[in-house]
Parts: structure tokens; C-alpha cells; sequence
């Protein structure tokens, strides 16, 4: 199959055995440049299992415009096994964002009403890549 057609073909999972049509040829590249980038990190972190890094705009294809995904700030990503990773949208509410160094409850709430989350959890910053560089990807870090 030629690498246009495949393109044309190609589909995404999202998640819950729902496969999505990508017709979007942006889409695919920004998308294909996430996958890749994340496939670089685990390949240069060999002990990890996950990292949340910055998202990347129109990372997660058709699903940008539905709030659980448009309003996020970060992407948690897991490899499940080598080869095979999962992401996961997320707002990343910093401790250090806040003068007080408290997260007001009133932030998370709000946070988890706008993207159906379900369960909070601390990231470790080792575990934290964000985008040092500006250029809309994460940068890798030792």
C-alpha cells in the first residue's frame, strides 16, 4: 500500500475500542510528531513507565474540540509495554503556581468539572517535561 493511501486509510483509537476516520492531514502529522517524540522519550528513559508533558495542539485529532480534552494543559503519557503507549489529557495544577503554594480547592474542582476527571494524583517533577524550547514540543530531559 502506498504511504498516501495508508495515510488516507489510517485510523486512530481512542481509547474505549472507538476507532476514528482521521482525514485531516495536519492531524496526522501532529499527531505523528507526538508519537514519535514520545517513543524518543522512552527510548532515552529505558526505566520509565509514564511522564506528563505539555500538550501538544491537535495531539488528540477530532477530540480537540470536546472540553475534556480542548481545556487541558497536559498529556500523561504511558508506555503499557515498549512499543505501545496511552495518552491521557490533563490539567496540571502546580503548587508553585500559587503564592501560597496551595492548590485552592475551589481550582480542582473546577478543574475536574471541566474535564470529566475522576481521580486526582501528585506528579513527582522528575516525572514533569514541559517546553523549554517554545517550539510546541516537549523537550527531552535527563
Amino acid at each position: 500500500m502506498s504511504g498516501q493511501r495508508e495515510r488516507a486509510s489510517r485510523q486512530r483509537d481512542r481509547g474505549e475500542g472507538e476507532w476514528l476516520a482521521v482525514e485531516d492531514e495536519e492531524s496526522i502529522t501532529v499527531m505523528d510528531r507526538v508519537a514519535l517524540r514520545d517513543r524518543r522519550y522512552f527510548l532515552k528513559h529505558l526505566g520509565r513507565s509514564s511522564y506528563v508533558r505539555t500538550r501538544v495542539l491537535g495531539e488528540f485529532g477530532a477530540y480537540e474540540t470536546d472540553p475534556g480534552y480542548a481545556l487541558t494543559t497536559h498529556t500523561l503519557v504511558e508506555q503499557v509495554v515498549p512499543g505501545y503507549r496511552v495518552r491521557h489529557p490533563m490539567i496540571l495544577l502546580r503548587h508553585r503556581d500559587y503564592p501560597s503554594h496551595i492548590v485552592p480547592h475551589e481550582h480542582i474542582e473546577a478543574a475536574q468539572a471541566l474535564t470529566g476527571a475522576t481521580e486526582l494524583f501528585t506528579v513527582p517533577d522528575d516525572a514533569l517535561d514541559d517546553d523549554e524550547s517554545g517550539d510546541g514540543m516537549p523537550d527531552i530531559v535527563d
